[in-house]
């Protein structure tokens, strides 16, 4: 007597590489990745965001994937005005629940960099102050070469 014992395959598999942004403060940029399905039958795939990089992203709660499809994921990263300038890290977990009598999840994680660059630094009240007396230093010079010229 032979017995066969069958068990699905969980198979979901995404495109290699981080996703890498750089931004100025004020500044959003989309990019993709992509899921592939490679079961017989469509999944739902649950999407979070995790670590520092959170605050900057919108990405979908989920996506629902057919048998055998590839599905491209848009990711955006907003960086607000007043954010300070840095390296922000963390990934997008990419959740498949496993269905049936045996249930086995597959988790992949995709790392996210968000590196932000040129932020404004207010300038210091004496640079302002400097600047100001050499302005007025200038139209004190102007207005005595003037009056030499004209008393010529």
């Amino acid at each position: 007597m032979l017995i066969v014992l069958t068990t699905t395959s969980y198979a979901l598999s995404q495109s290699a590489g981080n996703l890498v942004f750089v931004l100025a403060p004020g500044q959003s940029s989309e990019l993709s990745y992509l899921l592939t399905n490679d079961l017989n039958t469509s999944t739902s795939i649950e999407l979070r965001g995790e670590g520092d990089v959170v605050t900057f992203l919108t990405l979908p709660d989920s996506v629902v994937l057919e048998p055998h499809e590839t599905q491209e994921v848009l990711v955006r990263a907003s960086v607000p005005e007043t954010v300070v300038e840095g390296q922000y890290r963390g990934k997008i977990i990419a959740l498949q629940k496993g269905t049936g009598a045996v249930k086995i999840n597959v988790e992949l994680e995709k790392d996210v960099i968000v590196t932000i660059r040129g932020t404004s630094q207010p300038v210091p009240f004496q640079t302002v102050l400097y600047a100001l007396a050499a302005v007025a230093i200038i139209a004190v010079v102007v207005a005595v070469a003037a009056r030499r010229r004209s008393t010529m």
